[in-house]
C-alpha cells in the first residue's frame, strides 16, 4: 500500500511538471499528449488505492476499478505514442496517424467494456485472497485482450522512443526518450508475466500464491516510474542544470582525450599555446570554460601539424594504408592510425631535423567545415597515438611501418 501511494504521488507531481511546461507553450500537441498521458496513467494508479478501488466498488460492479484502471493504462500508451509522433512527424500527418490510433484504441477499450460485463472473472476470489499466501491472479477475458493490445502499445512506443533518441541534440531530452523506452520493455515485460501467470493458474500450472502477483506487480510499478521520468526529465533536467552538467562532462573528455597528441605537438612547438595551462590537472580537465578550452586546443594541433609538414613522410603513410588494408582494419580507424603513425615519425625526423625526401600531403578528412566533426576526427588520431604509437604497440608500429622507428 505504502508503494503504491507514493507512486500515486509521483504521477501526480509529474503530471504538475508537465502541466507546467505546457503553460510556456500550450499550442504544442506533443506536450498536450504528454500531459493527457501523466493524467490517464494517474488516474490508473489512483483508482488501484485500495481505499478509492472499495469505494467505486461498492456503488458500481466488482471489479469497476479493475477494469478502469486498465483502460486509462491503454489510453497512457496511446497518448505516449502520439506525442512521438507529433514530435518526429509535426502536421496533418500526425493528426492522421493519432486519429487512426486513436479509433483503434477506442474500439479495443470497447471490447474489454463488453467482455468485462458479459464474461464471468475471478475477481471475487481475487478480492477476498489479495495480500494472502492464497492470492490468485486476477483474470478474466477482457484481461487477455487488455494484455495484447498494451503489449502492442509498448512495442510501438519503444521503437518510436529509440528512433527518437538517436537525433535528440539535448542530454535530457536523449536520456528522457532512452528511459522511456526501457519503461515501455520493461511494460512489454509486464504483460508477459501477466499472460503467463493467468494462463498458468488457469490451466493449473502454476500455484496460487503472492509470488506471480509480486512480479507481476513490481513490474507495472517499475515501467510508470521509467515512464514517469523519461517523459518528464527533458522539462525539468535543464532547470536542474543536468544538460550543463553533462555537456561539461562531455567537452571535458574530448579535452582530455586530445591531451596525449597536443603535448607530444607542444613539446615541439612550445610557441603554438599562447596560454597553455600550468598545472597537470589544468592540462587534463578545462578548469575555466570548457567549450573555448577544446576550441582552443584544437587550433593547436592544427595550427602544429601545419608547422610540421616538412617532416611528414608519405612513405611512412603508404607502407602503414597497405598494412591496414592487408589486416582488414576498417577505413575510418585505419585513417586515423595512419595519421597517428606518420605524427609520430614526424616529430621524431623533427627532433633530428630531418626533412622528409617525399612530403605527405594532408588527408582529405583532416579539415572540417563542422566543428563538431573536426574535434571528432582529432579525437580519434589522439587516441590510435597514444594507444597504439606511444605506449602500448612500437612492434606493431614498426610491421606497420615498414621500416625502423626513428
Amino acid at each position: 500500500m505504502s508503494v503504491t501511494i507514493v507512486v500515486v504521488g509521483i504521477c501526480w507531481a509529474g503530471l504538475l511538471a508537465k502541466l507546467w511546461d505546457l503553460r510556456t507553450n500550450p499550442r504544442n500537441h506533443a506536450t498536450r499528449w504528454l500531459c493527457v498521458m501523466l493524467i490517464t496513467i494517474s488516474l490508473a494508479c489512483t483508482g488501484q488505492l485500495r481505499p478509492v478501488s472499495d469505494l467505486v466498488d461498492s456503488v458500481a460492479i466488482p471489479g469497476t476499478t479493475w477494469v478502469l484502471a486498465n483502460c486509462l493504462t491503454l489510453l497512457a500508451g496511446l497518448a505516449a505514442q502520439a506525442s512521438f509522433l507529433h514530435t518526429a512527424t509535426p502536421g496533418e500527418a500526425a493528426v492522421r496517424k493519432v486519429r487512426a490510433r486513436l479509433w483503434l484504441t477506442v474500439a479495443v477499450i470497447a471490447g474489454i467494456v463488453i467482455l468485462f460485463l458479459t464474461v464471468k472473472s475471478n475477481y471475487a476470489e481475487f478480492h477476498a485472497k489479495e495480500g494472502t499466501a492464497q492470492q490468485v491472479p486476477a483474470t478474466g477475458a477482457h484481461s487477455y485482450l487488455y494484455v495484447a493490445y498494451l503489449a502492442v502499445l509498448a512495442v510501438g512506443g519503444t521503437q518510436a522512443a529509440l528512433a527518437y533518441a538517436a537525433i535528440a541534440d539535448r542530454f535530457c531530452l536523449r536520456a528522457g526518450l532512452r528511459i522511456t523506452a526501457a519503461g515501455m520493455a520493461v511494460t512489454f515485460l509486464y504483460g508477459v508475466t501477466k499472460v503467463v501467470g493467468m494462463g498458468g493458474y488457469q490451466l493449473g500450472l502454476l500455484p496460487a500464491g503472492k509470488y506471480t502477483e509480486s512480479v507481476i506487480g513490481s513490474l507495472f510499478t517499475v515501467a510508470i516510474l521509467l515512464a514517469l521520468v523519461g517523459f518528464t526529465l527533458p522539462a525539468w533536467g535543464p532547470r536542474a542544470g543536468l544538460d550543463t552538467l553533462a555537456d561539461w562532462s562531455a567537452l571535458s573528455v574530448t579535452y582530455y582525450r586530445l591531451y596525449p597528441l597536443w603535448e607530444a605537438l607542444l613539446k615541439a612547438f612550445p610557441d603554438i599555446a599562447l596560454d597553455a595551462p600550468s598545472s597537470w590537472f589544468g592540462r587534463r580537465i578545462p578548469l575555466r570554460n570548457a567549450s573555448l578550452a577544446v576550441y582552443r586546443r584544437v587550433i593547436e594541433i592544427l595550427d602544429a601539424r601545419l608547422r610540421l609538414r616538412p617532416f611528414l613522410d608519405e612513405q611512412v603513410a603508404d607502407n602503414a594504408r597497405g598494412r591496414l588494408e592487408e589486416a582488414g582494419i576498417p577505413a575510418k580507424r585505419a585513417q586515423a592510425i595512419v595519421e597517428a603513425t606518420i605524427l609520430k615519425e614526424a616529430l621524431a625526423a623533427h627532433r633530428q631535423g630531418i626533412a622528409a625526401v617525399t612530403p605527405s600531403q594532408t588527408p582529405e578528412p583532416y579539415f572540417h567545415d563542422d566543428a563538431a566533426a573536426q574535434t571528432a576526427w582529432l579525437t580519434a588520431v589522439a587516441k590510435e597515438f597514444q594507444v597504439a604509437v606511444l605506449h602500448h604497440r612500437p612492434a606493431l608500429v614498426k610491421r606497420l611501418m615498414g621500416r625502423t622507428v626513428r
